[in-house]
């Protein structure tokens, strides 16, 4: 059931920018042929745990970011108040199952089952089972997870103007990480959501939809991955958006950025990592939307003035509840067969429209 808590608890191919944490010895942590085809602006924000040294990456506009309490009480939701929300985490109030039925799944792109079972540390978790040679969500043989969910109808994400969604990832020991992959995120826009997926819409679409979500590339290293309109009203303001500077970055020299700081991390194996995204719509007219990635409770990457939408209508929608190795070719494919588990989903409304 949605409740009130009882406890507080930011491409197209010639515009593609990977921004990557690194030391002095500049070290790529996802190559720059992740998705060459695709005709979105994106930022991807690098954080590696492996560096060793004081990394740069991003921080954009900060004077406009929204003033948080920076006290919390759960990882999973780390922005209060919480307006209404739901949670699958037993140790939280009023948790509701783990199960298609809490998703509610529209338009599985993945005919693979995507079972629920108790994970090596014994937590409930959607299992993804990655076989080798797996990459993206079209390739043979199958992997990963790939549904649209729009969650319990009590908790009506289009009513929402700043949303978070949690959950926690559990990779087992020897995990081979490859050159990366994909994590569930928000999507949303002015398409429905059973129709359009923000990195595989069309090309009319993909002027109307935003997304942000979690990745990890080698070694395990954090990444925040996100789209928004390159083309339309919004487009003269995305401008603004940045690619960086090497060596603190990687990107086709299009937009420039100054380095700032950015906290490092790791998705762990063997123990579970926590991840919460913050999606803030901006005003339309405005450059004041936010993206936000909380790693274990603490904000790693916070990305301010930004446009996600031109229009009234373009709202968040749901959960691309997908993840599989890639990448768009079979160099990124998992190396073996091995599995994921995923748990404690959580989904609250913090600012309504």
């Amino acid at each position: 059931m949605a409740g009130t808590p009882q406890r507080p608890s930011e491409l197209s191919a010639s515009n593609m920018c990977l921004v990557l944490a690194s030391t002095e010895k500049t070290q790529s942590i996802l190559p720059a042929d992740i998705f060459p085809t695709q005709s979105l602006l994106a930022t991807v924000l690098i954080a590696s745990g492996i560096v060793s040294t004081p990394a740069y990456a991003l921080s954009l506009r900060s004077a406009k970011l929204t003033a948080r309490d920076s006290t919390l009480s759960s990882p999973l939701f780390p922005v209060s108040p919480q307006v209404e929300y739901w949670t699958t985490a037993t140790d939280l109030p009023d948790p509701i199952p783990l199960s298609d039925a809490t998703f509610n799944i529209q338009n599985n792109l993945d005919s693979a089952a995507d079972p629920y079972v108790d994970a090596p540390d014994g937590e409930l978790s959607m299992q993804a089972s990655y076989p080798a040679g797996s990459y993206n969500v079209t390739s043979t043989p199958l992997g990963g997870v790939s549904f649209y969910a729009l969650g319990p109808a009590s908790v009506n994400l289009t009513t929402a103007k700043e949303v978070t969604f949690s959950y926690s990832i559990y990779f087992p020991f020897r995990f081979q990480f490859a050159k990366g992959g994909q994590l569930p995120g928000l999507v949303g826009g002015e398409s429905d959501i059973v129709n359009m997926g923000c990195d595989w819409a069309s090309p009319i679409d993909r002027q109307f939809c935003f997304s942000m979500r979690p990745m990890w590339g080698a070694d395990g290293a954090g990444v925040l991955f996100a789209y928004v309109p390159p083309e339309g009203a919004a487009s003269l303001a995305n401008q603004s958006l940045p690619c960086g500077t090497p060596p603190y970055s990687s990107c086709n020299g299009v937009y420039v950025t100054k380095p700032g700081s950015l906290s490092l991390f790791t998705f762990e194996t063997g123990s579970r990592t926590t991840v919460a995204q913050r999606m803030r719509l901006n005003d339309v007219g405005a450059e004041n939307g936010e993206l936000e990635l909380f790693v274990n409770g603490e904000s790693v990457a916070n990305l301010g003035g930004i446009v996600m939408r031109a229009d009234d209508g373009a709202r968040i929608l749901g959960i691309e509840m997908q993840t599989f190795f890639g990448g768009s070719d079979s160099s990124w494919a998992s190396p073996v067969d091995q599995d994921a588990y995923i748990a404690d989903f959580s989904v609250a409304i913090t600012e309504m429209l």
